[in-house]
């Protein structure tokens, strides 16, 4: 089969998995991304009564939340997120440094227009993982030892041969778990599994009682909100 049947048959499966219409494969995995986490038949409030589901959670580069798992090498990670201006070279939105389990772009955003830029995927002892992405629109990753993917498409897949040795230091959303890298940008939906188990499911929400910000987690049923400074803000469900 040939390069351009490959990429028609990718556009015709995204389509018939989304009811679209896309012509191009750039429009069909914008399609698949923008539906991420909303289900098939458009937004599903999940969150439990007291809470209100949001669209996305955003940090302005001083909120961040510390999740209660640190890297393993059979970790896996699903996210939906952008970086936004501000967010630095090597700005993390979910992960940590050391051992490698994150995204990164390689320079700094500095201002608001959606651009493609370089970006390094690292895992374990493996951090030259090179792709492409975009700034101030979201982007799915989904980061393994095995593979990492960016918008559906494979960009690494030899890291299996990859060391992780454990630390104390838990994962972090909106920054790198050491904390030197707090970054702006929006979270839609954070996942996490080791041996392929989801042990986390985290959606933006509002705690109704007091208006607080944070993500809430389906999986154990709990709420966690800024461990940094300042306030979270978000955007509506449409």
């Amino acid at each position: 089969m040939s390069i351009k049947s490959k990429i028609q048959s990718l556009i015709s499966a995204a389509n018939n998995a989304t009811g679209e219409s896309d012509t191009t494969l750039t429009d069909a995995v914008q399609t698949l991304v923008d539906g991420y986490g909303q289900g098939g038949g458009g937004p599903v409030i999940e969150v439990p009564d007291g809470y209100t589901q949001l669209e996305y959670l955003e940090s302005s580069g001083t909120q961040y939340i510390l999740t209660p798992y640190n890297a393993k090498l059979n970790s896996r990670a699903v996210v939906k997120y952008a970086w936004l201006n501000g967010c630095p070279t090597y700005g993390s939105a979910f992960g940590t440094r050391n051992p490698w389990f994150t995204f990164v772009p390689n320079k700094a955003i500095v201002d608001n227009t959606p651009k493609q830029i370089a970006a390094l995927a690292g895992f374990g002892n493996v951090n030259n993982i090179n792709c492409y992405a975009y700034s101030n629109i979201p982007l799915v990753i989904d980061i393994s030892k095995d593979r990492t993917l960016v918008n559906s498409v494979v960009t690494q897949n030899d890291a299996s041969s990859s060391t992780l040795t454990e630390t104390s230091t838990k994962i972090a959303l909106f920054a790198r778990g050491e904390l030197n890298f707090i970054v702006p940008c929006r979270i839609w939906r954070y996942t996490y599994y080791e041996n392929d188990v989801m042990l986390l499911d985290m959606l933006p929400a509002m705690r109704e009682s007091d208006n607080v910000l944070g993500m809430y987690d389906l999986v154990n049923d709990v709420f966690y909100t800024n461990d940094g400074t300042g306030v979270f803000t978000g955007g509506a469900l449409s």
